[in-house]
């Protein structure tokens, strides 16, 4: 599970601030990541992530375009760089999953941009009426019925699988109801790296295209990353060959028991 605020790059509100990349990219810098981190559970079970693209994934390379110390956020930076992009007064609607830590995450973002200067009104949602009613489609988009949303995206499994964990976040030819690219972003130059991921002849030649493409996403600031979380399994000192698999957690078929 990688949670993660959208920027809606199609909302007409506030002068059209969010199809600025100097304004995404100068609230990029606003997140105090361990504040969240804490929010889901500590350190021990999530990290801070910086980039699309997560650690077991084809494509992983860690980097970080907007550090801050500690993780903590910078709110100095994040004005600094949205009164050089020439935006003041910003006032933003997220809606969120009101369940569980993403509550709480929602708080802090509110916190963290306040210290930039930026409203965050709060639009709590059921996970159908997220994906229902604002992040899936696109007339709400375009409205700008929401300007950042709270979500997070899943891997079906590890290793090579940009075609289902990456190009349907940033690939804009897909774009329509029910998209996970939520942002409507739309980039040849991304489109251009995925096809030539996908038709990656290797693994190895595949890892150096889908970085390109976490590179670039990042650069565009399409939306900011929080983190990546582990998945504590635990199971009985008798049980051997437990082989973790994302969907049954354990292969059943593979599992056999000592008798002490």
């Amino acid at each position: 599970l990688n949670p993660y605020f959208v920027f809606n790059l199609q909302s007409p509100n506030n002068n059209k601030a969010l199809a600025n990349v100097k304004v995404r990219q100068a609230l990029e810098y606003a997140v105090d990541r361990s504040a969240i981190v804490k929010i889901f559970g500590g350190p021990t079970l999530n990290q801070p992530l910086h980039q699309i693209i997560p650690p077991g994934q084809v494509g992983y390379q860690q980097f970080d375009l907007y550090p801050t110390t500690n993780d903590q956020g910078d709110a100095t930076k994040c004005k600094q760089g949205l009164k050089d992009a020439g935006v003041s007064n910003l006032s933003f609607k997220l809606p969120y999953p009101n369940v569980g830590p993403y509550e709480g995450a929602f708080t802090e973002l509110q916190k963290d941009l306040k210290a930039c200067g930026v409203e965050l009104i709060g639009i709590p949602a059921s996970q159908g009426d997220l994906f229902g009613n604002y992040l899936g489609k696109p007339d709400a988009t375009t409205s700008g019925a929401w300007d950042m949303a709270e979500s997070a995206w899943f891997l079906d499994w590890y290793g090579n699988n940009g075609r289902a964990a990456i190009a349907p976040l940033v690939d804009g030819r897909a774009y329509g109801p029910g998209s996970p690219n939520f942002a409507d972003y739309n980039s040849p130059a991304i489109n251009a790296l995925i096809d030539k991921a996908l038709a990656a002849n290797t693994p190895a030649e595949a890892q150096d295209f889908w970085h390109q493409v976490d590179m670039q996403a990042m650069q565009d600031a399409v939306l900011i990353p929080v983190q990546t979380q582990f998945v504590p399994i635990f199971h009985s000192a008798r049980v051997h060959n437990a082989l973790f698999g994302t969907f049954a957690q354990y292969d059943p078929t593979q599992v056999w028991l000592s008798t002490t």
